[in-house]
């Protein structure tokens, strides 16, 4: 369960989601880090250019950033910016009942991915002559 603090270390746990993704990146393996948050960044690394650099940098590894901001009183920009060099989607949902519906379009998403650079290849004589 997550229980609001008053802190986020957003850059703590977007780099953990892509530390996640890596660890199970492969040339069969479809990644994207899912960032939910408020944006309110808080503690640690907090500017929106150092963020968006971490996002950059997995976007360019092959692991997209998206980010979903969460309720009424949250850091757009900061999520919008991820999101951008993240090469992601930004999506804003007032309640958290609304995140499971995000998930699920990203992993609609993904799956259409996997058959975008689909070859087919037709052989018009099957049977081989001996």
């Amino acid at each position: 369960m997550i229980r609001a603090s008053g802190t986020t270390n957003l850059g703590a746990g977007l780099l953990e989601g892509i530390r996640q993704a890596e660890a199970y990146r492969g040339p069969d393996v479809l990644s994207r880090v899912i960032l939910v948050s408020d944006g309110l960044a808080n503690r640690g690394v907090t500017d929106a250019a150092s963020l968006g650099k971490f996002a950059g940098r997995a976007a360019a590894e092959g692991i997209p950033v998206t980010t979903v901001g969460l309720g009424t009183d949250f850091g757009e920009d900061l999520l919008l910016a991820i999101a951008e060099e993240g090469q992601g989607v930004y999506y804003y949902v007032s309640e958290p009942e609304e995140v499971p519906g995000i998930v699920s379009q990203e992993m609609e998403g993904l799956a259409r991915l996997v058959a975008e650079n689909l070859t087919a290849v037709l052989d018009p004589d099957p049977v081989s002559s001996s």
